[in-house]
């Protein structure tokens, strides 16, 4: 998971940076491919090492979850938001690398919001933002676990203005929102390079859904 995360999302930005730097991103705008189809080609495609081993290390998993009898449910529900949040991340060095025009600053900048997202955001919880951890897999991994590790508590569900909604399908829907914006910045940026990075609508759709922190 963290190789996925840290060296993918690494791979990604200096990948696409070193791209625009040689010309090649304008080589392939002029391609009759479709914008979405060459994005997502470059999302799967540059990272690719990272997923040949990730995929390495399935069996291993599989023996774990047979020897520890480890309920394929609960497993289930950590991947399903792990997945979601490692193409985020990757699609967080693709944003930086069509953004940054420095190939280390691109890398760079895609580690430190890594370790923002996963140890400083999260402390905003305190103060009542708490909807920052929902872009990561703690929340739902901590949960899974609270049943195995006798100090941890099980998290009540995200109460979301009227509706309780599961601890794991809110993360999800965290991060296939953030996910489509992020996609979004790419395809204007891949469109137009002089073109904003985002239009004014999608930009206000996540401040008029989010609720407000508790008081």
């Amino acid at each position: 998971c963290a190789l996925l995360m840290f060296k993918g999302s690494f791979n990604m930005a200096t990948g696409v940076t070193r791209e625009g730097i040689e010309g090649i991103l304008d080589y392939q705008r002029l391609s009759p491919m479709s914008p979405l189809s060459k994005a997502l080609g470059y999302l799967f495609g540059l990272p690719i090492q990272e997923w040949a081993l990730f995929g390495l290390t399935l069996p291993f998993l599989g023996y774990i979850i047979y020897v520890g009898e480890i309920p394929l449910y609960n497993l289930g529900k950590v991947y399903a938001v792990m997945i979601p949040a490692v193409l985020l991340y990757h699609m967080t060095g693709f944003l930086a690398g069509m953004v940054v025009k420095q190939r280390f600053l691109a890398g760079f900048l895609s580690q430190i919001l890594m370790v923002i997202l996963y140890f400083i955001l999260p402390g905003l919880s305190n103060i009542g933002y708490v909807f920052f951890e929902y872009l990561t897999i703690r929340p739902v991994l901590f949960d899974e676990l609270a049943g195995i590790v006798p100090e941890w508590e099980l998290q009540e569900p995200v109460l979301f203005y009227n509706m309780e909604i599961p601890v794991w399908i809110f993360s999800i829907a965290m991060q296939v929102s953030l996910f489509g914006i992020f996609m979004l910045v790419v395809l204007r940026k891949w469109r137009n390079p002089t073109a904003p990075p985002i239009p004014r609508a999608p930009a206000r759709t996540p401040a008029t859904t989010l609720p407000p922190p508790p008081p």
